[in-house]
């Protein structure tokens, strides 16, 4: 939240919002432990809403990534998980997989969160001296 307020301040624009709230969720879902699948849900709209404001194809990239990667974290838990009835799926490479992708996957969406809040403050003060 820290993180997500010193960039909206240091944006200077309204249009960011959608991004950080996405960015907050998804940072929380992403190193909280014991996270139910559906928070995630939560962050896709927000990051879709962000990527068609900014018309950023990395943004696109990261809702298809982060989609996706729900997608198949969810299906593998309702077909994998009830036949088993625990959730103890430490060690399964399926899991170990996802999980290296998705914080890679973060780590991108991260450093594109923070380009384009600079770029918005840049461009923010572009606005303010030109008109």
């Amino acid at each position: 939240c820290l993180i997500s307020t010193l960039l909206f301040i240091i944006s200077k624009s309204k249009k960011t919002l959608y991004l950080l709230c996405s960015f907050i969720i998804i940072a929380v879902f992403t190193f909280s432990t014991k996270m139910h699948e559906r928070y995630m849900f939560a962050a896709l709209a927000p990051l879709l809403i962000a990527a068609v404001i900014y018309k950023d194809k990395r943004l696109y990239f990261c809702f298809i990534m982060f989609t996706l990667l729900q997608l198949l974290n969810s299906g593998v838990l309702l077909f994998k998980i009830p036949r088993y009835r625990h959730y103890g799926y430490s060690g399964d490479t399926f899991f170990v997989v996802c999980s290296v992708i998705w914080v890679l996957q973060f780590i991108f969406f991260a450093y594109t969160v923070i380009s384009i809040c600079l770029r918005s403050k840049k461009t923010a003060v572009e606005n303010d001296i030109y008109g």
